[in-house]
């Protein structure tokens, strides 16, 4: 008898703590209603073949208890294969799949990393295997990530596999705080320009950790999770790296305020907003990562009712999102009128990874 079955799993949004997951920062994320899903049917070879319907490309995968060779730096299909071999698991059974996806793609919505926590999910539900959602994220992290030695953190597995609005921790050991806040929708908005993340993270990451280096020269006792930027603000200078460095720490107290706020049920959405512009201010003018194009469409989303606005993952293109409670759908037209591509999402759960 064929064995059926679907799952899925979600991109997201950074709220807070844009840039700063990879150097061991807070951040606050949200899982989106667009997602990476995947239609598995058993068939009677030991081969996982693989359609994906988007690319209109088909791979096949040999089970045969070795690793795979990879054929690109980002092969997370086979490292999530090859993760779970090392763990000692066994894969049997062969399947026919189809993975599609309605994430925006090199965009900074975390298609790749809902890819990855969707594929880890599928290859444990194969084998009848139950981890955590801890777990999960895990193995994608390091699939994605670690494997390929590349500079990103992992609040974007962990997102896409607990769902719902997050304060994430990682200092060596990960907190997830749910937030109560109910934000009810948020536009997001495709610039249409194709990011490239990993050499993106890897550029803005050697600047900072160049500037924490430098800083530590005058100021030897700094921490970039407790010194105060008054503190240290009188050795920061017009450099790149000194501006990163002050616009970290900025972000990072922001992340906090907002943390505080989005307990809150019925929180303050104008100050929601200003939090929201005041990130995306540090991330334009000091981190530089957003552009011409995601700053006319802020500025088209504001004009027509946003509260606030901030330009969406590693940047350089991609995504903005803006947040527009009773405004979402002339706020979407406005990013459209931009020559845009907009979606109204709502703020899911995670991965649907059910035994």
């Amino acid at each position: 008898m064929k064995k059926e079955f679907k799952l899925k799993a979600p991109g997201r949004v950074c709220l807070f703590g844009e840039h700063q997951d990879y150097l061991g920062l807070p951040v606050i994320s949200a899982a989106i209603s667009l997602y990476i899903n995947i239609k598995a049917k058993s068939n009677d070879k030991k081969k996982f073949n693989l359609n994906f319907l988007d690319l209109n490309k088909r791979e096949s995968i040999t089970i045969n208890g070795q690793e795979l060779e990879y054929q690109s730096s980002r092969d997370y299909i086979k490292s999530a294969y090859n993760i779970l071999l090392r763990k000692g698991y066994t894969f049997n059974q062969g399947y026919n799949c189809k993975i599609s996806g309605k994430i925006p793609m090199s965009a900074g919505a975390a298609s790749s990393s809902a890819l990855t926590v969707a594929w880890v999910a599928f290859l444990l539900n194969s084998i009848k295997i139950q981890l955590s959602l801890t777990e999960i994220a895990s193995i994608a992290h390091v699939a994605e990530v670690v494997e390929f030695q590349e500079s990103g953190g992992n609040m974007d597995h962990i997102t896409s596999a607990f769902g719902n609005l997050l304060y994430i921790e990682n200092r060596g050991q990960i907190f997830i705080e749910h937030l109560n806040a109910k934000i009810e929708k948020i536009v997001l908005g495709d610039s249409m320009e194709k990011k490239t993340t990993v050499e993106d993270l890897f550029k803005v990451k050697k600047q900072v950790l160049k500037g924490i280096n430098d800083l530590k020269e005058n100021f030897p006792n700094f921490d970039l999770n407790s010194t105060k930027l008054d503190e240290v603000e009188e050795y920061l200078d017009n450099s790149e790296s000194s501006k990163k460095i002050y616009a970290n720490i900025v972000n990072r107290d922001l992340t906090q305020a907002a943390k505080k706020l989005l307990k809150d049920e019925h929180f303050d959405k104008k100050k929601l907003g200003k939090l929201l512009n005041e990130h995306h201010n540090q991330l334009n003018e000091n981190l530089r990562i957003s552009s011409k194009k995601i700053n006319s469409m802020i500025d088209a989303a504001l004009d027509a009712g946003a509260l606030g606005c901030k330009i969406n993952g590693s940047g350089f293109g991609g995504t903005m999102f803006a947040y527009a409670p009773g405004n979402e759908k002339k706020v979407a037209k406005a990013i459209e009128k931009c020559g845009e591509k907009s979606y109204i999402v709502k703020i899911v759960d995670g991965v649907n990874y059910n035994i």
